[in-house]
């Protein structure tokens, strides 16, 4: 009887395991249940929660989440266009200073620069000099031609600038055809002086240039006397018609604007 109770414990022993493993299985499979329990409630309890709030679009600039989505949207600038050629640019301040010396501006010999003489070295016929007018029409003009002695003013100009041209062109090939023809090397001395002999002071050029400024600027001055006896004549007052007409024009106005204030 021992023996018979010996071998079922040790049978018993042997299926133990399997009962335990299975055992052991069941109660894993309980905690899984368990696990699957829990996360069935935490799903349920998310879908009971309130959903997002819905941003309006009027707060979306001052959400910081959608910095990054907006994009400023950008159709381009509109432009407008000047008309430059209405545009008076401002003078050159050494050319100024020129023009200045040249018309006399602000001085009493500002009326004294002359033209007459030296227009007539430029004046030459036909064509050079103002166009006549035909007998048969001269009854027709009546009055004085007052655009008659501008037009030969400019025609002797034109002959004068046709002149000059001929004059440049004349000296820059006769420094090439010395540069060409020299003997000695050609350094920058050497040329220096060849330019200042034929482009200096006292040269063709110099003389011709000296008379076409002085007819321009003569011109000019007859122009500005004309302009300033027109305002001139509509003031009543003799006494005071001699005063402004010594009065000098300057850079900018007829009558210099500082000797003009308190005349008026």
């Amino acid at each position: 009887m021992e023996k018979v109770d010996d071998s079922l414990l040790e049978n018993q022993s042997e299926e133990s395991p399997h009962q335990n493993s299975s055992s052991r299985g069941e109660n894993l499979d309980l905690s899984s249940d368990g696990d699957s329990g829990e996360s069935d409630s935490e799903s349920e309890s998310e879908s009971l929660r309130p959903p997002n709030k819905r941003i309006k679009t009027n707060d979306v600039n001052s959400d910081p989440r959608f910095e990054a989505l907006i994009h400023q949207l950008n159709l381009g600038e509109v432009f407008t266009v000047t008309d430059n050629n209405k545009v008076i640019k401002n003078a050159s301040q050494s050319r100024l200073e020129s023009l200045v010396k040249l018309q006399h501006f602000g001085t009493e010999e500002w009326k004294e620069v002359k033209y007459s003489k030296v227009l007539h070295n430029f004046l030459a016929k036909p064509s050079f000099i103002e166009l006549k007018i035909k007998d048969e029409l001269c009854h027709l003009n009546k009055g004085k031609d007052y655009l008659a002695n501008t037009e030969k003013t400019l025609a002797g100009l034109t002959n004068g600038l046709l002149e000059h041209k001929e004059i440049v062109r004349s000296n820059l090939q006769e420094i090439v055809n010395w540069s060409n023809n020299s003997s000695s090397d050609l350094t920058p001395e050497n040329l220096f002086n060849k330019i200042m002999t034929v482009f200096g002071p006292n040269t063709q050029y110099y003389k011709n240039m000296e008379q076409i400024v002085q007819v321009v600027c003569g011109k000019r001055t007859e122009c500005i006397e004309i302009r300033r006896e027109r305002i001139l004549s509509e003031i009543s007052n003799k006494n005071l018609q001699a005063t402004l007409r010594k009065l000098p024009p300057s850079a900018e106005h007829l009558f210099e604007h500082n000797s003009l204030l308190p005349v008026i």
